[in-house]
């Protein structure tokens, strides 16, 4: 298998590219023939010298603007992960902790996504966005099946130029009207995956660990955790909001 993994760190965000590199290098797909693309406004960095690293250079936004933009840095450069046969976005935050072999995540489907572990059994709580002025809106009577999280997913290389065209244009149309969906990204692919059901394979939220110092006590003992969130200040790390 070939696969792409998809970086956006840019700021404060770009120090995690060393320990996500080494981490995910290691034991996301080490059956794969991997490589990483790092979105970053300071993508020369040597930390980005590494085998199997592509850097891309984006201009870094105000929170939550470089999340929302995620999608169209990937529509940079589709005609390149066109090529590989599996293209996956993974957090900057989020490191692998446990090996995925690609036996894990083969199947029948085109997409990957990640049960969220804060509403583990219980979708209906999620926070889709429920504003019809949205493209990402969700109604109360769709009842999704799950609620997935933004921080981990997949498509097959022959899927992404239409996924990420589609979502890219999604989020530009509620920008225009001066609209940010509830959660963001997040927001808009949760609306997508809803749109693919039947084309989705759906991860157990141990693809998207908490640190367990913030409890989550169900997910830790019912779910290894393959990936696991670093704890962080959000308060510095998004200081520069719209």
């Amino acid at each position: 298998m070939r696969a792409a993994i998809i970086f956006v760190g840019t700021s404060k965000y770009r120090d995690y590219f060393p320990n996500y590199y080494s981490a995910n290098q290691k034991l996301f797909l080490p059956d794969a023939d991997k490589t990483f693309f790092a979105f970053s406004d300071d993508n020369e960095n040597a930390i980005f010298s590494q085998v199997g690293v592509i850097a891309k250079r984006v201009e870094h936004e105000k929170w939550p603007l470089v999340s929302l933009k995620r999608f169209e840095y990937m529509n940079t450069v589709t005609s390149d992960l066109e090529n590989y046969d599996w293209v996956f976005f993974v957090d900057a935050d989020l490191h692998a902790q446990a090996l995925t072999l690609t036996s894990d995540i083969e199947g029948d489907h085109d997409y990957i996504g990640v049960e969220h572990p804060g509403f583990y059994r219980k979708p209906d709580l999620g926070t889709f966005e429920r504003n019809p002025a949205s493209t990402a809106f969700v109604d109360y009577s769709e009842a999704p099946p799950f609620y997935w999280q933004g921080c981990f997913w997949g498509v097959r290389g022959s899927k992404v130029k239409s996924m990420v065209e589609t979502l890219t244009s999604r989020i530009n149309e509620d920008l225009s009207r001066d609209f940010v969906a509830v959660w963001f990204d997040e927001s808009h692919l949760n609306r997508f995956f809803l749109d693919n059901i039947n084309k989705l394979k759906t991860l157990h939220p141990g693809f998207a660990a908490p640190d367990p110092r913030l409890g989550y006590e169900e997910i830790h003992q019912n779910f290894e955790a393959k990936f696991h969130h670093l704890l962080k200040d959000n308060a510095i790390l998004h200081g520069d909001k719209l």
